[in-house]
């Protein structure tokens, strides 16, 4: 958002050793108030609304001074100079949005001269921004600008004169419309920096089993049309690289566990002020092959338990002998079952279930189903007969679709 202009006034105070007038601030975001002013006494410092205002480098010559205020009180408030002897201010005060609250004004060029249609330094206007001018005329005739094409608000009293401009040649420069000596302060006003888009929603994390593909999504605003460039890093390079198209989403069609497991991506989102980088997220890919996975093989996701021993203490996907062991809480009987997601997924097809269980007491049956990541059976064991010894038993379960779960019921009688 370029720098505008909201308000201006200029006068002159009564005489004082601190002396003031009422300025009104408008209302807008990012706001800035300047303002200039001419004593023949040293100008010690300025407030407004009780809040100092921070000299401009390069903002002073000779009597003329000029202040400025990031985030002024917004209304009609009290502007008020301290003076180093009894005296009166010629003031002119303007204020802005869309100025940057971190540096709202650059360093002040300033000039003087003695004749008409002298020209004195110039000062650049920033991208965005404003040049804010105050000048001081020791007759009548005001101080004009000699630049180009402008965009121009100007106020002023008695030989005072102040005014904001935008150039498109880039530069402002002043001259005197009249004779006798003048003195004039240039101010560049720094337009709020450009930023690229908002990221609202980032891509996330993502686990599918191999060889389903992927969807990446983001979800960005900013100014104009967004474009997306997604990139890609290799599984352990680090080092990423251009992949897909223009879209907030990228698609991929397949994956393997050998060439896709642990890639990362991100995306960046640009817009007509800039570049938004987007988090990076993991992909990863599960085998569903059929050999023997290493660790455990089930992770508890939680069951209802009651006080006592152990009622199961091992399950794996592929050998009843296997020492991946798991230990839970006893289940009382008739109890809702215990529910486990599987560490690696299984594929359709027959798989034989090792696990080692007995009753509480007496005797029972032990029946294990494996479930897809939505929830629904895909596969259910035949009904195994439990007494009140652990005993390891094989189970054999042919499923339909991929399983993400085992749930495992122990009744007795």
């Amino acid at each position: 958002m370029p720098v505008a202009f909201v308000n201006s006034a200029a006068g002159q105070t009564a005489n004082g050793t601190s002396v003031s007038f009422t300025y009104t601030s408008g209302s807008g975001s990012d706001r800035a108030l300047l303002v200039g002013g001419y004593s023949t006494d040293t100008i010690n410092s300025a407030t407004f609304d009780g809040v100092s205002m921070t000299a401009v480098s390069g903002g002073a010559s000779g009597p003329v001074h000029t202040f400025a205020l990031a985030n002024p009180a917004i209304g009609a408030k009290t502007l008020a100079f301290a003076l180093s002897a009894y005296n009166s201010v010629r003031y002119a005060a303007a204020d802005f949005t869309g100025v940057d609250q971190a540096t709202p004004v650059g360093t002040g060029v300033n000039g003087t001269g003695t004749a008409a249609t002298v020209t004195t330094a110039s000062v650049t206007v920033p991208s965005g921004g404003m040049a804010w001018g105050y000048g001081h005329h020791n007759y009548t005739p005001a101080l004009t600008i000699n630049s180009g094409s402008l965009a121009s608000v100007a106020t002023g009293f008695g030989g005072s004169w102040a005014g904001a401009y935008r150039s498109t040649t880039g530069a402002l420069a002043w001259n005197s419309s009249g004779g006798g000596s003048w003195i004039a302060i240039g101010v560049p006003i720094n337009a709020v920096p450009a930023t690229g888009p908002t990221i609202n929603t980032q891509p996330s994390n993502t686990t599918v089993n191999e060889p389903a593909g992927a969807t990446l999504t983001v979800s960005a605003t900013g100014t104009g049309t967004l474009h997306y460039q997604w990139k890609r890093a290799e599984p352990g390079s680090g080092t990423f690289a251009n992949v897909g198209t223009d879209s907030a989403s990228l698609n991929i069609a397949s994956t393997s566990t050998a060439a896709d497991n642990g890639a990362q991506y991100k995306v960046d989102v640009s817009d007509d002020n800039g570049t938004t980088v987007s988090s990076t997220v993991t992909l990863t890919v599960r085998s569903t092959s059929t050999t023997a996975r290493p660790n455990a093989d089930l992770t508890v996701t939680g069951w209802t338990a009651s006080g006592g021993g152990s009622l199961f203490d091992m399950i794996d996907e592929a050998s009843a002998s296997d020492a991946d062991y798991i230990t839970s809480p006893a289940l009382s009987p008739s109890t809702a079952p215990a529910t486990f997601g599987l560490q690696y997924p299984l594929a359709a097809g027959t798989w034989t279930i090792g696990i080692r269980a007995r009753t509480t007491a007496g005797a029972g049956t032990l029946t294990v189903e494996l479930l897809d990541s939505g929830g629904t059976v895909v596969g259910t064991s035949a009904g195994q007969a439990l007494t009140t010894t652990f005993a390891t038993y094989s189970l054999s379960i042919t499923t339909t679709g991929v399983a993400a779960r085992a749930r495992i019921t122990i009744t007795n009688p």
